[in-house]
């Protein structure tokens, strides 16, 4: 795992209106589900789960086992729904990848460094994007891309999604010509 981020789940035998009560108790219903196994719902205690998801977001594999099984699921959290009121964790859905097929994922694009043109012109840096769709296998997801902009040295520049340089076995989903 890229990050080493792994997590136990237990199975949840509380279904439907019966799952406040585990919430009450500080545990949270999750879901795992995808292609090549079945739909399972599980549990973990929210002390657990909080760092997790904290780290992962919404772009980095998880690897998830249920004691008393052997198959270890590698997973990327699709879902969490709060609740409209107090604004606490509800539920988490977990979507379960192969390590061998490449997935498409938001990335988070970070700006590093200062635009020269636009500190002489005493003006901001426009960013379109915020972030990219990118393309690789679950693995070797990056968490997020940087973007220096210390090579906008005249007001005429941009940088361009074919000018950002990216891990290996990883691509973009968007034109490479598009400005960021």
């Amino acid at each position: 795992m890229s990050e080493g981020l792994s997590l136990d789940l237990q199975a949840r035998s509380h279904t439907g209106k019966k799952v406040n009560r585990l919430r009450r108790d500080g545990i949270i219903p999750v879901h795992i589900y995808g292609r090549g196994i079945d739909s399972r719902s599980l549990q973990c205690d929210l002390k657990t789960l909080l760092p997790v998801l904290r780290k992962a977001g919404a772009n980095t594999a998880i690897a998830v086992s249920v004691p008393g099984e052997e198959a270890e699921y590698l997973a990327f959290v699709r879902e969490i729904q709060f609740g409209p009121i107090k604004g606490d964790m509800l539920h988490v859905d977990f979507m379960h990848v192969s390590a061998s097929e490449r997935v498409t994922v938001s990335v988070p694009l970070v700006l590093v460094g200062a635009a020269p043109a636009a500190r002489q012109a005493g003006i901001s840096v426009l960013q379109v994007f915020r972030d990219l769709q990118v393309t690789a296998l679950p693995l070797d997801v990056p968490s997020e891309l940087t973007v220096d902009l210390s090579g906008l040295e005249n007001l005429e520049d941009v940088i361009r999604i074919g000018d950002l340089a990216l891990p290996e076995n990883v691509s973009i989903a968007g034109e490479q010509e598009d400005t960021l």
